[in-house]
């Protein structure tokens, strides 16, 4: 027993002598000041692990990465970049601007604001719109359907208008080829 030491206690050779062994280790490590340690496994760590400076020190390197990361709770992050994919299995909530160089897959997109497509709108299926203001042209492949009323200050052009009820002309009507009245 060495009983209480005074003065530094150093080996005699540098990474050559252990401080116990796995089958004959210490039970606690009280170090007031600052401990280098040079390689360390910690099998729990049961408080906080705080950095001593706030945005300085790094949890892992580019080119030596943790590989999972299970976190039970809200992780905040000032920044997030992800060089592969995001798989979700609940909601993801964005109270800010998106911006999507890739695209975007998903089965529903809600939002309570504004979206602007600055690029083509591509959908498969039935799309609902409470409200549509056009700006530009309407190119349709297809059949346009409509059950309201067509209110048009600008005129419609059409090679063909084909109407189960009634026709309400409230202005001139311009005819150029043949006209069938029955």
């Amino acid at each position: 027993s060495l009983g209480n030491i005074d003065s530094n206690l150093s080996p005699a050779v540098g990474a050559t002598y252990a401080l116990g062994t796995m089958a004959n280790s210490w039970g606690s490590l009280h170090v007031h000041g600052l401990g280098h340690i040079h390689t360390a496994s910690i099998g729990e760590v049961t408080s906080s692990l705080i950095p001593s400076v706030d945005d300085a020190v790094d949890l892992g390197s580019s080119t030596k990465q943790w590989k999972d990361l299970y976190v039970d709770g809200t992780a905040n992050l000032d920044v997030v970049d992800i060089d592969g994919a995001v798989n979700m299995a609940s909601t993801l909530i964005i109270t800010g601007a998106t911006t999507a160089s890739g695209g975007i897959q998903t089965t529903t997109i809600s939002a309570s604001g504004n979206v602007d497509f600055n690029g083509d709108l591509d959908v498969d299926g039935t799309t609902n719109l409470d409200v549509v203001d056009i700006d530009g042209a309407v190119n349709m492949a297809s059949t346009l359907i409509i059950t309201g009323a067509i209110t048009a200050s600008g005129g419609i052009q059409t090679t063909t208008i084909s109407a189960s009820g009634n026709i309400d002309f409230n202005g001139d009507l311009d005819v150029d080829g043949t006209t069938n009245l029955d």
